[in-house]
């Protein structure tokens, strides 16, 4: 059977209610992807804020946004690593995006503290992580982080889990709301 696309940000945010002017955050946000896509759907009244701790990911996430004529995205190097690794205030940003970022870190508590800490309370994050199954793409299945493991790290940190998601054939997913 054929995988289901592999990741499109369209599809994902198809599943979770992203309204113009929200303050959203794209934790990991590598060449902006994501980030890209959340600037569209927030609109010129909206505000995304691109964490990485690459250099070179906010460099293209800035690039492409400017080829998109987008202004409404700002780019922040972060350690998420650390206490207030954002630098953002607390309860500031309605939604989070935290993709394919677990499985890279050593610190997963202290990351999804991080999101619970700068959401507003009844604010929504989506996780999406590699599927232990998903065969030869992505990276060694020992880095891959179980299902069920991660719905407890985010349970346990205070957030409700509302709903699976589903990225493509390769990741799952979850839409959390911090209580």
């Amino acid at each position: 059977m054929e995988r289901e696309a592999f990741l499109n940000p369209k599809d994902v945010f198809d599943q979770v209610d992203i309204r113009p002017g929200m303050t959203v955050a794209d934790f990991g946000c590598g060449a902006g992807f994501f980030s890209i896509e959340l600037a569209r759907r927030v609109g010129n009244d909206g505000k995304v804020w691109a964490f990485d701790v690459l250099v070179q990911a906010l460099d293209s996430v800035r690039s492409a946004a400017s080829l998109e004529g987008l202004q409404n995205i700002e780019t922040r190097r972060v350690n998420l690593e650390k206490d207030g690794g954002s630098k953002l205030p607390d309860a500031s940003v309605d939604f989070i995006i935290l993709k394919d970022m677990l499985f890279q870190n050593k610190l997963k508590h202290v990351i999804i503290k991080e999101a619970h800490r700068i959401l507003k309370q009844g604010g929504q994050m989506v996780v999406i992580e590699w599927m232990r199954e998903a065969g030869v793409l992505g990276p060694h299945e020992s880095l891959r982080i179980p299902k069920e493991d991660v719905k407890i790290l985010l349970e346990e940190t205070g957030f409700i889990v509302e709903k699976s998601v589903h990225p493509g054939g390769y990741h799952y997913g979850f839409l959390v709301r911090r209580i």
